[in-house]
């Protein structure tokens, strides 16, 4: 399992291709983020998914 943290990572450009490259040779990873630098061209669906289910009881 491969955790990425920060500061912020997704500040880091290359953050998806890192995780393509992961996922390609079958290793588990995920990151701690404040999620402020998702964009609808940069998201991570499982993330997004989260994210959305904690704003649910948030707000």
């Amino acid at each position: 399992m491969i955790v990425v943290t920060g500061g912020e990572p997704l500040l880091c450009n290359d953050l998806e291709e890192f995780g393509q490259k992961n996922t390609a040779q079958e290793f588990h990873w995920g990151m701690v983020t404040n999620g402020l630098w998702l964009t609808e061209n940069r998201h991570f669906p499982p993330l997004i998914f989260i994210l959305a289910f904690i704003n649910k009881f948030i707000i």
